[in-house]
């Protein structure tokens, strides 16, 4: 199933801001978004037949412009109605390194280019936080079909990711590769430690049991 057709179902709250790829290129829903009294931020796709009809300042460098747009034609080339005709849209081009611009589309006309820039690039960091999980915890296949039984697997991954994460920002190099960290932990889980540490694990155990009787024979006496 397409991503968008699921999106079409989704219960659209007013005063939120829905930021989304090109995958959910739906004119159609973009209205629907507007007229809930919410926002978006997405993509526009290449051959997207639009006009330009006003143009903001911007620094040009991260911003390299900043334009007030809308679409040509009222239906497009299926002959499906473009809701989204005759409403303005703002295009916002972003500077990416190495790579070609970056075109943004939205409905909000007051917030900043770089703010809405800037919330664009978090939608791209929790979409690679999932892709890690998928990756390297078992993801991409389920144990179970129910809705219960794929949170529980969802949950028990990202409770695994931050237990490990926490684990390198206390005991490694901030810098440290979290996939190499996974496959060292995998490896060394269940493998049996040094005679000579074992040793010392069962004298400590058996110290603070010999100090927490002598406690409760004091307290109890």
């Amino acid at each position: 199933m397409n991503d968008v057709v699921d999106a079409r179902h989704l219960r659209l709250e007013a005063d939120a801001t829905y930021v989304f790829d090109k995958g959910y290129c739906d004119y159609g829903w973009w209205q629907q978004i507007d007229e809930a009294g919410a926002t978006f931020v997405t993509r526009f796709k290449r051959n997207a037949a639009i006009q330009v009809v006003a143009q903001n300042p911007c620094d040009g460098k991260v911003i390299l412009s900043d334009e007030w747009v809308e679409f040509r034609h009222r239906s497009n080339r299926a002959g499906h109605k473009n809701g989204y005709h005759g409403l303005r849209l703002r295009r916002i081009s972003v500077y990416r390194e190495g790579k070609s611009p970056l075109i943004l589309a939205t409905n909000d006309m007051d917030s900043s280019a770089k703010d809405i820039a800037e919330l664009y690039r978090k939608r791209w960091q929790i979409e690679l936080f999932f892709k890690w999980l998928k990756q390297n915890l078992k993801l991409k296949r389920f144990l179970g079909k129910s809705q219960n039984a794929v949170s529980l697997q969802i949950y028990a991954a990202i409770i695994s990711y931050l237990l490990l994460w926490l684990y390198r920002s206390r005991r490694c190099a901030p810098n440290t590769s979290l996939h190499l960290l996974l496959v060292e932990i995998r490896e060394t889980l269940f493998t049996r430690l040094p005679t000579g540490v074992q040793q010392m694990y069962r004298r400590r155990r058996r110290e603070r049991a010999e100090l927490i009787e002598k406690t409760q024979y004091v307290l109890s006496y």
